[in-house]
This record gives structure tokens, C-alpha cells and sequence, in this order.
């Protein structure tokens, strides 16, 4: 089966040139490529420098944590046990507890409202589900995407975001079921969620 043409981080064109420093992202034109800098350009250098030979196991695979603390969000390996049982089938799921702690909520991406683009596989942010009454403190590298004077939900405590593969299939509520890892075309799908989140 042919591989569908690339698209445009910052547009739903046909991309024809990879930033050569990260070799990852896919652009239509110099403007496109202008418009995505300021954000691409937080993990560029880091996920090119990311050593992917440090796998601890096959079940780890690359996740974008975002430090309550931190300026910035930072790349990380995120253990990915396969679960289930002969009934349920087995899946895999981030264990997100060593990074949030607290009792889970979560949101799904497959598809980019902002592009208005359906999204080819699946990406998961899991957070405190008491965030805004538990006492979190606000997520500085969260807020550190955010353009000035724009609107952004008030993200409090740690974001783990990790990747599956495929989509499922939502109607018959059978969910992805395969980790996978994330890159820097997740991580602008993951920055317009996080922006547009509740507009």
C-alpha cells in the first residue's frame, strides 16, 4: 500500500520539505515554516539530540512531559505494560502514576480542530482529574506555548502526552490498543489541543 504524501505542520497542504535540523517535521513553503518556528522550535534541537538507542525496554516509548515547573516541555521514555485479560483483549496504556501521582484524567486527540484534519493515529494526555481544587500549581510549560494576550485554560500540575497507534474503532468503543512513539508532528497536533482547549 502507497504512503500518503506528508502534510503541512501548519497547514493542510502537501509538504514538500523536512526541517533539516530535527528531520522530522514537514512543511509547503517558507511561510508555513515561519508560522510554526516559534513553537517547533522548543523541542527541535532536544528530539534531534534525543538518544532513541536509551530504549530501557521495547515496552518504553517516547512521551512529551510538560513539568508544572519547567520552562518548557521536555521528551522522555514513559513505560507502556500491556494489559488485559482474555476477555478484554490486551492493550497497552502509559502507566502515568510516577509522573502525576494523583487520580487520572484524560483527553484523546484524533483529530486537529484547529487544522480541522483528522489525525491517522492517537495521542493521549493524561492529567490530575482535580487539577483546578486539588492545590496543583500552574503548569509553566504549558503556559510557555501560549502566544501573549491569547486565552488558555488554566492547566495546573503535571501532562504526560504519549501516542498509540491507529484510531480504534469509536463505534464499536474498541480503542488502540499498540503504544507508539510520539514526535514533533504530535507535538504540534498536542500544542493546538492545549490551546484550544475549551474555546
Amino acid at each position: 500500500m502507497a504512503t500518503a504524501d506528508p502534510l503541512c505542520s501548519s497547514c493542510n497542504k502537501t509538504a514538500t520539505t523536512k526541517c533539516p535540523r530535527c528531520n522530522c517535521s514537514w512543511y509547503c513553503s517558507k511561510a508555513c515554516k515561519k508560522v510554526d518556528s516559534p513553537i517547533h522550535k522548543i523541542l527541535c534541537r532536544e528530539y534531534r539530540e534525543f538518544d532513541l538507542s536509551s530504549r530501557p525496554t521495547t515496552d518504553h516509548h517516547l512521551a512529551i512531559f510538560f513539568a508544572p515547573e519547567k520552562r518548557k516541555p521536555e521528551l522522555i521514555w514513559v513505560n507502556c505494560p500491556w494489559k488485559g485479560d482474555e476477555h478484554t483483549g490486551l492493550w497497552q496504556c502509559a502507566d502515568s502514576r510516577p509522573y502525576l501521582d494523583a487520580p487520572l484524567g484524560m483527553s484523546q486527540i484524533q483529530s486537529n480542530d484547529v487544522l480541522k484534519r483528522p489525525l491517522t493515529d492517537t495521542i493521549r494526555i493524561d492529567y490530575r482529574d482535580t487539577f483546578l481544587i486539588d492545590g496543583s500549581p500552574p503548569n509553566l510549560a504549558v503556559k510557555s506555548l501560549c502566544p501573549r494576550r491569547s486565552k488558555l485554560t488554566d492547566w495546573r500540575g503535571p501532562l504526560l502526552a504519549y501516542g498509540l497507534q491507529g484510531l480504534g474503532m469509536p463505534r464499536s468503543y474498541i480503542e488502540p490498543n499498540k503504544s507508539r512513539d510520539l514526535d514533533l508532528n504530535d507535538f504540534r497536533h498536542i500544542v493546538d489541543f492545549l490551546l484550544s482547549y475549551g474555546n
